[in-house]
């Protein structure tokens, strides 16, 4: 895997992407990723898949995921993010590298994984010290991502822990904040950003 140049956080791509978060540019505006920052968890020649990770799941708990799945838990109830459109009766686990198992893929800095059995580990307390969970996921076919980071519609961000694992799911606030963490003033991007 090989990095992507940026240019002030506008993406040229030179390579692939996993392990890094992509910031909805104005472009986006109107559609589902309005605001969106999402975590490329693979990327390659066949395509990209990415969960988005800043959009809370509304009347659903990690405790009625348990029940569903018939999972005795005393863990406290957490938030369920939804990870984009595809599929979204299916739950993905991105989580730190301290719990692995044959369904689980390396997405740079973390891992990810989607099995009842890591269910099983965190409702146990045996689970990854650093979880989320989310249902759904963001989809690209062959070629369709660096498309759309042609045309300026993604700004891409290095990783980091804060935005994945923080407690704030307020999705425009996370947006904003991830673009300052860029030197970005949201409030200078105008929907036909000008390449720099």
């Amino acid at each position: 895997m090989t990095k992507a140049s940026k240019k002030k956080g506008f993406a040229s791509i030179e390579g692939y992407l996993q392990g890094h978060l992509l910031i909805a540019s104005p472009m986006m505006n109107g559609s589902s990723f309005a605001h969106a920052l999402v975590f490329i968890c693979t990327h390659d020649a066949s395509g990209a898949m990415g969960l988005v990770m800043n959009q809370r799941a509304r009347n659903i708990t990690s405790q009625s995921i348990f029940r569903q799945l018939e999972i005795e838990t005393t863990t406290p109830a957490f938030p369920i993010g939804i990870g984009g459109p595809v599929q979204v009766q299916r739950g993905f686990i991105l989580h730190s590298t301290d719990y692995t198992s044959d369904s689980t893929i390396e997405c740079g800095d973390l891992l990810l994984t989607s099995s009842t059995e890591i269910m099983q580990a965190i409702a146990a307390g045996d689970g990854p010290e650093k979880h989320q969970l989310f249902l759904g996921y963001s989809g690209w076919g062959p070629d369709q991502l660096e498309g759309e980071l042609a045309q300026d519609a993604w700004i891409v961000c290095p990783f980091s822990n804060d935005f994945v694992f923080g407690k704030n799911w307020k999705t425009k606030q996370i947006w904003r904040r991830s673009l300052q963490h860029l030197g970005i003033e949201p409030n200078l991007l105008t929907q036909n950003a000008v390449r720099v």
